[in-house]
């Protein structure tokens, strides 16, 4: 090698060509940059992959030393160069500065070594992780996403170690009343199964041990309480032994007490309905036969599966007198509900004269989902009436306790059915938190309770479906007047309690005032006649010597007494000089 040949070339014959061709195409073709460096931080080499990384020719690399390409103000540099020094190798992570002066996260490596002259020297092998580190990033959003996700959940979610027995994790503090603790001691809560599903949920474990396990399996669990539950057990597999079989599953929980209720009413209404001898015929918003009791295919001789899915216009044949079609569709547009006389075909094209009764369907957001249909031959309409009255009562009983579980399903133990606020229930759960954080730091936090009076005479003047009306509308009135930190719910019938966080007795009077006044400006427009709405109203704020929410509710609901007693339509506050 000639004296006078450039360092850079020097160093790629002494430590490339030197070494073999192998190293050579190492080092041009890594997709990692390599530096060869002086221990001051001069650099000497830089591969094609470093040029590309930091956007700079090798001249230019060189040109910058160490500092130009890692940032020297990263305090975990001179850990890596600490720990070099010590040892001859290092590792770590750092940040890189391209040409532009964008910085990226990089992984970085180097060693000390002597090149064939004695001299020592340095390599550094660094690597891009920017999209790593990316990833890492959205793994961990994904993760802290799914973690809120399962939290949110009214399903009991838990993880199982089929080898260690042992509950891996569970996104609840408790379930059916039992604390974390007590649900992650081994076997604690298979104990709790119903002796009568004892053997059905061995079963299904043993299968789940298989991997061969069902869907799902539903038992009933004894609850902290001691009463039975109903309970939805849906297992998956996490991770697998060698042999195939589960060592990590998931299991999901739901507790579907009120639906099994629903299902097992429904069932009931099912089979009265299947069994009446009046003809029921259930078709969906297009008039198409979806349900045909036994009475219908004794009346009719069609058979259900003949007719399901088929037009009834088709199947039946109805005749109507002269402008009763129009009436019924009128009648039904308006009422849902249309009674007439009819005459239909049977299979065989015989007449058959019935008194019909058709009922529309609507789901909770007013669509249109189909009609009931309840017929009687008219020779017997005297003598059936009293069974046709008790079906229409089934079949609207059914409907109605098919709707309250769909409701039940989307706001079980939260909201109130009537006015859409929070029930008695989730109130005590939210004001329980709130009576804590003030007492712990010592801030203001008030109750109010407030009755609306003579109540009743609305429910007995008008009937109860106008009282509904005046307590969603009293609800909403009292909305309007309350900050999103309020706590507002139904507390019984026409009671309503509101929990104000850091808001003195003052300020609270002052708000049930505005509320006070707002219902009294509201009015009731029924039959000719306006009717006023009152209402008595008792403030508590919490004081020092009040140890629990108990306490300071019973000091509100002692105030709207008197409040009764002072002749209604005021607001009394505890201590009645709390509020000067």
């Amino acid at each position: 090698m000639q004296k006078n040949q450039p360092l850079t070339e020097k160093v790629r014959h002494s430590t490339l060509i030197g070494e073999g061709e192998f190293y050579r195409l190492l080092y041009e073709h890594s997709i990692d940059a390599i530096l060869l460096t002086s221990p001051d931080g001069r650099i000497l080499a830089a591969n094609p992959a470093a040029c590309a990384m930091f956007g700079r020719t090798e001249d230019e690399i060189k040109a910058i030393g160490r500092k130009g390409v890692v940032d020297a103000s990263d305090p975990r540099l001179a850990e890596i160069v600490k720990q070099r020094e010590a040892t001859g190798h290092a590792k770590g992570e750092l940040i890189g500065i391209r040409k532009d002066g964008s910085k990226f996260p990089i992984e970085f490596t180097s060693s000390i070594f002597k090149d064939q002259n004695g001299e020592l020297r340095t390599s550094m092998i660094i690597r891009d992780i920017s999209e790593r580190k990316s990833l890492e990033i959205r793994l961990q959003e994904q993760m802290e996403r799914l973690h809120n996700i399962t939290a949110s959940l009214p399903d009991a979610i838990y993880t199982f170690n089929l080898s260690e027995q042992k509950t891996t994790s569970f996104n609840r503090d408790s379930f059916l009343g039992y604390s974390y603790e007590e649900l992650n001691k081994p076997g604690y809560l298979l104990a709790q199964i119903h002796p009568e599903d004892a053997a059905k949920a061995s079963t299904y474990w043993q299968d789940v041990m298989r991997n061969d396990s069902p869907e799902s399996f539903e038992y009933r669990l004894r609850n902290k309480a001691g009463q039975w539950e109903w309970v939805d057990s849906r297992t998956s597999s996490l991770t697998r032994n060698p042999d195939g079989t589960p060592r990590e599953i998931m299991v999901i929980l739901r507790v579907i007490t009120d639906r099994k209720k629903a299902e097992e009413l429904f069932a009931y209404h099912a089979n009265i309905l299947g069994n009446v001898n009046d003809v029921i015929i259930d078709t969906d918003e297009n008039f198409n036969i979806r349900y045909w009791n036994h009475a219908a295919e004794r009346t009719f001789g069609w058979k259900a599966e003949e007719v399901i899915g088929k037009p009834a216009a088709e199947v039946l044949r109805t005749t109507f007198s002269e402008g009763e079609r129009e009436e019924s569709i009128r009648q039904i547009s308006q009422t849902g509900i249309w009674k007439g006389e009819v005459t239909q075909f049977t299979k065989d094209g015989r007449a058959v004269f019935i008194d019909a009764n058709i009922m529309l369907v609507k789901d909770q957001t007013g669509k249109v989902t189909g009609y009931v249909t309840a017929n009687r031959d008219i020779s017997k309409r005297k003598q059936m009436e009293e069974k046709l009255y008790q079906s229409m009562a089934a079949i609207e009983a059914a409907n109605f306790e098919l709707q309250q579980a769909l409701e039940r399903e989307q706001n079980l133990a939260r909201t109130d059915g009537l006015t859409g606020l929070f029930n008695r229930r989730h109130f005590f759960t939210l004001a329980e938190h709130e009576f804590k954080v003030a007492k712990r730091y010592n801030s203001a936090l008030s109750i109010t309770i407030f009755d609306l009076d003579h109540f009743k005479h609305v429910n007995d003047r008008w009937g109860h479906q106008v009282g509904d009306e005046v307590l969603k509308h009293i609800s909403k009135i009292v909305q309007s007047q309350l900050r999103e930190s309020d706590i507002l719910a139904r507390y019984g019938g026409e009671e309503f309690i509101l929990l104000m966080p850091n808001s003195n007795a003052k300020e609270a009077e002052h708000v049930a005032e505005r509320i006070r006044s707002s219902i009294t400006a509201y009015r009731i427009h029924q039959t000719n006649t306006v009717q006023r709405i009152t209402v008595s109203m008792g403030v508590a704020a919490l004081t020092a010597e009040m140890d629990s929410l108990d306490h300071l509710i019973r000091h509100a609901d002692s105030v709207l007494y008197k409040a009764k007693e002072s002749g209604r339509d005021c607001v009394k506050v505890y201590p009645t000089n709390a509020a000067k």
